[in-house]
């Protein structure tokens, strides 16, 4: 079921087994898409169903929906003791990734909405930061988290998988 929170767009959770992966893999190449016209090879530009699959287990997913479509996702994971992200080790701390809103649907604060559902979660679940990662080539993007209140704390390196270096920010959930 969905929530409603914003005109014309509702929320619910993705239930993996249940929803169809492909179609969520579809959406992140749809909102990523811009992303990789500007040379950002992003995980989410290219994942094939069966990485986004793995990068859901263990996380909360959401979805944006209108219409019958899907227009935006987050997931969210709470701290994994081995994760190469060392503040994503923070048992404190849950980070989301996946975050995508179609370009057709961007402006509405939809991106936010989706967030605020994920830190919201969060909270709820005991998590006193929420923290994130993205190219340091999209100073777009790091200026967009930062009006939500996220800091840059570091840095980190996924490559080869992507071919970017990665700012790492969090934010305190209050």
């Amino acid at each position: 079921m969905y929530t409603r929170l914003v005109p014309e767009v509702e929320f619910r959770r993705f239930e993996l087994g249940t929803d169809d992966v492909a179609r969520l893999t579809r959406l992140l190449h749809a909102c990523y898409a811009s992303l990789l016209e500007q040379g950002l090879r992003f995980t989410a530009t290219h994942q094939t169903d069966a990485t986004t699959r793995r990068r859901l287990q263990g996380g909360r997913c959401w979805l944006a929906g209108s219409g019958g479509e899907w227009v935006g996702t987050v997931t969210w994971y709470e701290p994994r003791p081995y994760h190469d992200v060392a503040h994503y080790r923070d048992p404190a701390v849950a980070y989301f990734g996946m975050l995508g809103v179609l370009p057709s649907f961007r402006g509405q604060g939809l991106g936010r909405r989706l967030v605020e559902l994920a830190e919201a979660e969060a909270r709820e679940h005991g998590y006193r930061a929420m923290a994130l990662d993205t190219s340091e080539d999209a100073p777009g993007l790091v200026k967009l988290y930062e009006s939500w209140g996220y800091a840059v704390i570091g840095q980190h390196d996924w490559r080869p998988g992507v071919n970017y270096a990665s700012l790492v920010l969090s934010k305190p959930l209050a």
